[in-house]
């Protein structure tokens, strides 16, 4: 799913992506999207272990450039990363915003809040 947010004169893309697998713990899931950003060529890839509402999370953020008409355009992206393990299956959930060229403290702040609100149904 996608979704687009604006306010205050910023702006950010939303991505919630859900994935079903045999059981994966968050450290070797984590591990895995360390090693697949670095192979998609992102930049400043920085992660930290958070604790939601919902339960533990992987926070990344990270840069990527990319190239467009009028010159590369760079965007920062934030990214969470929810593993829930069951005995059989693993569901990842990773809810990424692009927080565009422009970023500040308060898009990231922005992406923390509406972190903070995100619950398994």
């Amino acid at each position: 799913m996608k979704f687009y947010a604006e306010a205050n004169d910023k702006s950010a893309n939303l991505a919630l992506k859900r994935r079903v697998s045999g059981p994966t713990s968050m450290d070797d899931y984590v591990a895995a999207l360390d090693r697949a950003l670095a192979v998609a060529g992102a930049e400043d890839v920085a992660h930290t272990r958070v604790t939601l509402p919902v339960g533990e999370a992987e926070q990344f953020r990270f840069r990527r450039t990319f190239a467009d008409p009028g010159g590369a355009v760079t965007e920062e992206f934030v990214e969470y990363v929810v593993v829930g393990t069951s005995a059989l299956r693993t569901t990842v959930y990773v809810v990424q915003f692009d927080l565009g060229s422009t970023s500040t403290d308060s898009t990231g702040s922005t992406a923390w809040s509406i972190m903070t609100t995100f619950r398994l149904l």
